[in-house]
C-alpha cells in the first residue's frame, strides 16, 4: 500500500502528465484522488475495497440530474498496479479506461437530459392543470417521503369526496391535489387519466 505522501506525489505527477486538475483526500485508511478535465472526473482509490492489495482502482464519476440522481447504467473501471509509474498509469488510463468512460459518460449525459426534459414537462403539465382547475395546488416533488417512483405515468393516489390526489412520475414524483371539485369534474379528471 502506498503511504500517504507517496500516493499524493504519484497523483500530482499523474495529473500533470494528463493535464487534469487534482483533488486528493487522504483520510484515515483511505487514499482517494479525483482528476478533473471539464465534465470528465476520473476517481482513483488506493487501499480500498474496490481493488486488490497493491492495486489502484480507477473509475469514472458521472454528472447527476437536477435533483442529484445518477443516471448511468454502467460505469467504466480498471485496476492498475500501484507500483507503476505515473507515466505508465496515464497510458493505462488513456488506453484501457478513457474510451469506455467517455462512451458511458456520453450516454449518462443523454439520459440526464432525457430525465430533466421529462421532469420539466411533468412540472409544466401540473402547472397548467393548477392554473385551469380551481382549488388545485402542487406538492413539492422532492418533499415526498418516498422520493422517486420508477416510471413515467399518472395515477390517482386517492379520491375523497370532492378532493382528488393525483401523482405524476417521470423519474421524480410530482403530486397534485385537487379539492372543492364537483362530481362531474372528478369524473372528467378520472376519465382523462384512464386514457
Amino acid at each position: 500500500m502506498l503511504e500517504k505522501q507517496e500516493f499524493i506525489a504519484k497523483m500530482q505527477d499523474l495529473a500533470n502528465i494528463m493535464g487534469y486538475t487534482l483533488d486528493v483526500s487522504t483520510e484515515i485508511n483511505e487514499r482517494r484522488a479525483t482528476l478533473k478535465n471539464g465534465i470528465e472526473e476520473v476517481v482513483i482509490y488506493g487501499s480500498s475495497g474496490w481493488a486488490k492489495a497493491g492495486q489502484l482502482n480507477i473509475f469514472g464519476d458521472y454528472p447527476r440530474t437536477k435533483d442529484g440522481r445518477l443516471a448511468h447504467s454502467a460505469a467504466a473501471s480498471i485496476n492498475v498496479s500501484e507500483k507503476k509509474t505515473a507515466e505508465q498509469i496515464s497510458k493505462d488510463i488513456a488506453r484501457r479506461f478513457l474510451p469506455e468512460y467517455r462512451a458511458t459518460l456520453q450516454k449518462a449525459i443523454e439520459q440526464i437530459q432525457d430525465i430533466d426534459d421529462r421532469e420539466a414537462k411533468a412540472r409544466a403539465d401540473i402547472d397548467r392543470m393548477i392554473a385551469e382547475i380551481p382549488g388545485a395546488y402542487c406538492q413539492d416533488p422532492y418533499s415526498s417521503r418516498h422520493g422517486t417512483a420508477t416510471r413515467s405515468h399518472v395515477y390517482v393516489r386517492g379520491s375523497y369526496g370532492n378532493k382528488i390526489e393525483i401523482a405524476r412520475n417521470s423519474g421524480g414524483l410530482h403530486g397534485l391535489t385537487l379539492q372543492d371539485l364537483t362530481t362531474d369534474q372528478v369524473i372528467q379528471i378520472m376519465n382523462s387519466i384512464k386514457k
